[in-house]
């Protein structure tokens, strides 16, 4: 859940890709795809699998759906949050997917 307070964007980076929410234009973007989010109550929830081929993107409570081909560069899984042009409160929790094959 982020808290948009004065940022005029937030976002997690994913390697080196960026999942971005513009605060002005209310759109999510993440690598060629992009979708309308409006906040609900000046929060968005974003709920993300990351897989090894893919990252799949579940926006407020699955008003929005963005599945993406995504293979980070050398195998680079390292998550940030950060803001752009003021700040947010964000609240996450993380947690690992089970293998299908065990």
């Amino acid at each position: 859940v982020a808290e948009i307070e004065t940022a005029k964007e937030i976002g997690l980076g994913i390697g080196s890709a960026e999942l971005v929410y513009d605060t002005v234009q209310k759109k999510l973007r993440f690598k060629d795809q992009e979708a309308p989010l409006d906040e609900i109550d000046g929060k968005i929830e974003l709920r993300i699998l990351i897989d090894r081929t893919s990252v799949e993107i579940y926006a407020n409570g699955g008003r929005v759906y963005m599945p993406v081909h995504h293979i980070p560069q050398d195998k680079d899984y390292r998550l940030s949050l950060f803001t752009r042009g003021g700040s947010a409160h964000f609240e996450t929790e993380v947690g690992e997917l089970k293998s299908i094959w065990n």
